[in-house]
């Protein structure tokens, strides 16, 4: 058999395979990159304006915590309003940060969060 390029050296026949992680299953990075899953909160937010977008919930949600990701539902909940899920990091108390979410205005709507 011919050699093959293993991390950027070639690999004879006798050193056989290495097992490597695939990219697709590591789940240590999130949102920048700076915290893991275990480390981040994710809250369940609606009452959201229809064309809310991320730049500005970013805006109005740095005030309150690290927001580390995202996800921007552009559809509505089963109540018939738009929703969002937001991952915080360094939350120490969920239900104390959950009530200074709830008080969080976007343009003229009160946001409603929860925990997820």
């Amino acid at each position: 058999m011919l050699p093959r390029e293993v991390d950027g050296r070639v690999a004879t026949e006798d050193e056989g395979w290495k097992k490597v992680q695939s990219r697709k299953n590591n789940k240590t990075k999130v949102g920048f990159g700076r915290f893991n899953d275990s480390l981040l909160t994710s809250f369940f937010v609606c009452n959201l304006p229809r064309d809310a977008n991320k730049m500005e919930l970013r805006e109005v949600c740095k005030k309150i915590g690290v927001l580390e990701d995202i996800y921007l539902a552009g559809r509505r909940n089963a109540a018939g309003s738009f929703f969002s899920f937001l991952k915080f990091a360094n939350v120490n108390k969920p239900e104390t940060f959950e009530a200074a979410l709830n008080q969080v205005q976007l343009r003229w709507r009160k946001l409603k969060a929860n925990i997820a």
